[in-house]
């Protein structure tokens, strides 16, 4: 466990009424999907999108510290270029 870990979050968040859904974070579709199944009565709601952080550059994924770390020129070059070949 660390400072930052808020889990158990959806047993959280239902705690105090919220109809809680998760998707992950890094799909688009499944989180449009999620967030069209929401009914407009009733609890409020939340979406917990599971991510990666850094997720798609290999000097990143799972990197706390580049949350507030600067990257280099190079580092930037690198990370575009990963970024977009997993587009391809």
């Amino acid at each position: 466990m660390t400072s930052l870990d808020l889990a158990p979050l959806e047993n959280k968040w239902r705690a105090f009424g919220w109809d809680v859904h998760s998707a992950d974070g890094h799909d688009p579709v499944e989180l449009a999907n999620t967030l069209s199944e929401l009914d407009q009565d009733g609890a409020p709601h939340v979406v917990i999108a599971k991510t990666t952080f850094g997720k798609g550059v290999s000097f990143m994924e799972n990197q706390l510290s580049w949350h507030y770390w600067p990257m280099t020129e190079d580092q930037f070059r690198t990370a575009i270029a990963e970024l977009e070949a997993q587009e391809a």
